[in-house]
């Protein structure tokens, strides 16, 4: 049962790892050309992040006003006693 290498597909693999042991790969730095590209990158702006979040914060403000006086009224334990008198008002 002598069958080809493609029919070995683990034995195919295992000599193509020994081929590829015996390559020798190029040493090649890119250090320098990074540090260049960094250096001469420009500076982001922060200018729609900063629209966007001075939005968000004056929506949660708002929201906060009014909610929170909301949350007070709700828990409040004279409440109870305002919608009794409220009951026997004309």
């Amino acid at each position: 049962m002598g069958g080809t290498i493609m029919n070995d597909p683990l034995r195919y693999i295992e000599q193509i790892a020994v081929q590829a042991r015996k390559e020798k790969t190029p040493t090649v730095s890119v250090a320098d050309q990074v540090l260049l590209r960094i250096r001469e990158a420009r500076p982001v702006g922060y200018g729609p992040l900063a629209w966007i979040a001075a939005g968000s914060a004056a929506i949660a403000a708002g929201v906060a006003a009014f909610v929170v006086p909301l949350i007070q009224a709700i828990n409040s334990p004279l409440t109870a006693f305002f919608h009794m008198s409220l009951s026997y008002i004309p």
